[in-house]
C-alpha cells in the first residue's frame, strides 16, 4: 500500500528562491545602512564612571575581608595584603572581561558609555592598569583633555561614546 503524501505545511520561499541582492532595486541616495553616530562622552559622565568604578573596586576589595571576618579569622598584616591582592585579582578579571567583551568598565557600562571600537585583550588589560592607577585620583589624570583626545581614549585606541 503506498504511503500518503505529507501535508503541505511549509509554503514559505526558500533562500535560493529569492533574487540576489545585486539584482534588487537600488536604495535611494539618502538611505544609509550604517549605524547612527553616538555622541562622545563628556568629562562629567566619565568622571561619574570613574567614581562608580572606584566604589565598585573598594567593594570588591572589601568582600574578601568581610568573608574572613564572618569566618572568624584574625589576620596579620601579611594575610591582609594577600587578601587584598586576591580581591584585586578578582576585580581585574571582572574589569578586563567587561572592557574586552562590552568595551567599557562596569561604571562606564552603568552610565551607558563605552568605547566606539572593540578592544583587544592587550588594550583592555592596559586600560585596566591605567584606570586602576588613576582611580585614587578619581580617574582625573586620564580624563583631562577634549573628547576623543583624552589619555584614556588613546590607551583604549578608540573614543568613548554615549549609548
Amino acid at each position: 500500500m503506498p504511503r500518503p503524501r505529507p501535508p503541505e505545511q511549509l509554503d514559505i520561499p526558500l533562500v535560493w528562491e529569492h533574487e540576489p541582492l545585486a539584482e534588487r532595486a537600488p536604495r535611494p541616495s539618502g538611505a544609509t545602512t550604517s549605524r547612527p553616530a553616538h555622541a562622545l562622552c563628556g568629562f562629567g559622565r566619565m568622571l561619574l564612571a570613574a567614581i562608580t568604578d572606584l566604589g565598585a573596586l573598594l567593594a570588591t576589595l572589601a568582600v574578601p575581608f568581610a568573608v574572613s571576618l564572618v569566618a572568624g579569622v584574625s589576620a596579620n598584616p601579611m594575610q591582609a595584603i594577600l587578601t587584598a591582592a586576591a580581591g584585586l585579582l578578582a576585580a581585574a578579571a571582572i574589569w578586563v572581561g567587561c572592557l574586552w567583551g562590552w568595551r567599557g568598565t562596569p561604571g562606564q557600562l552603568l552610565l551607558k558609555s563605552c568605547a566606539s571600537q572593540p578592544l583587544t585583550l592587550g588594550r583592555a588589560a592596559a586600560l585596566w592598569l591605567a584606570w586602576t592607577a588613576a582611580l585614587p585620583a578619581f580617574g582625573v589624570p586620564l580624563l583631562i583633555g577634549r573628547s576623543g583626545r583624552r589619555l584614556v581614549e588613546r590607551v583604549a585606541g578608540s573614543p568613548f561614546s554615549c549609548r
